[in-house]
């Protein structure tokens, strides 16, 4: 990296673009980072002449593209630039190049929530009274996702695959999530502009497979495997996430690269911290406590049943 300071301009080569990066170059303060999809136009072959700028092509809508720019930079000058890119694509990109996130947890549809989240806490909670009700995996996902497999070395043992290591994994039970948002709805004086995290249980794996003997007398295991064992189980996982989708919408991600950056987020323990179980205590004192319950409720035996249309451990189906 320069021993300067490091800007990326992204939309540089418009009006306002190129007059950022002329202004910039000026002086030998900054190396220049200019975003372009391509460096032959005649007015990108003159700023590259300027003294500190360097021409970086690729599109702006290109998250590897935008990745490496931002890794060489410590500043950045974004031109979102809605009359030519739209407003979908100026809203989306806009936020994801403002917004500060890890990209370990990279998972799209958590990421999208946050950022509806984050934009109605922005709000006032009049005239319109609004209440964020945000959800950690279901329980029910033990019927597939988080379900439990059949070896053939071992036949006779329930294996509950795992990369969550002794990780506390909250989990709700369907039943509460609805009983939560009926809640909101009956006080709304207590819930308006309320960040509701709601969730049953903390569990860990071996809970999960103790519990699973203890309630069926089925021998069971918590099988330990890294994120990548555990997401290779499942098929079609280069398959794009979504169901009613353009193919070629480039906002879209792999289901492997969506679901490892939710497992990761939850196998690092930072959901936790989002949860108030003193709070929930309150609102639903009669809510799911137990994995024993839940098993004993359900007559859970480990055997597939589909819970969400679109079946990520179906391969998307």
């Amino acid at each position: 990296m320069s021993s300067k300071p490091v800007i990326a301009v992204i939309g540089g080569i418009g009006a306002q673009g190129t007059s950022v990066i002329q202004a910039l170059a000026e002086g030998n303060k900054y190396t220049v980072l200019g975003l372009t999809r391509s460096a032959s136009q005649p007015n990108v072959a003159e700023l590259a002449k300027l003294p500190n700028v360097k021409i970086v092509e690729g599109s702006r809508f290109d998250e590897p593209t935008l990745f490496k720019v931002f890794e060489e930079a410590e500043y950045a000058y974004v031109n979102t630039n809605g009359p030519v890119i739209g407003q979908r694509n100026e809203t989306y990109w806009g936020i994801r190049k403002l917004g500060d996130y890890n990209k370990q947890f990279r998972c799209g549809h958590t990421d999208g929530k946050g950022r509806v989240a984050d934009f109605i806490k922005s709000q006032p909670t009049t005239p319109m009274k609004w209440t964020i009700h945000a959800t950690v995996p279901y329980i029910e996902l033990l019927f597939n996702f988080f379900g439990p497999r059949r070896y053939h070395e071992t036949p006779d043992v329930f294996s509950f695959t795992s990369p969550m290591g002794d990780v506390q994994v909250p989990l709700i039970y369907l039943d509460d999530i609805g009983r939560y948002a009926r809640w909101v709805f009956d006080h709304p004086e207590r819930s308006s502009g309320m960040d509701l995290q709601v969730s049953s249980l903390n569990t860990t794996w071996d809970s999960i497979a103790k519990v699973f003997t203890d309630v069926t007398g089925q021998k069971a295991e918590h099988k330990r495997l890294t994120l990548e064992e555990f997401i290779d189980l499942y098929p079609g996982t280069d398959k794009l996430l979504g169901k009613d989708f353009d193919p070629h919408d480039p906002t879209l991600l792999p289901m492997k690269q969506n679901y490892s950056g939710m497992l990761t987020m939850l196998a690092s323990g930072k959901v936790l911290d989002l949860i108030n179980y003193e709070l929930l205590d309150e609102i639903l004192p009669h809510r799911l406590r137990s994995l024993d319950d839940w098993m004993r409720r359900t007559v859970y035996t480990g055997e597939y049943k589909q819970v969400i249309k679109q079946d990520w451990s179906l391969g998307g189906k």
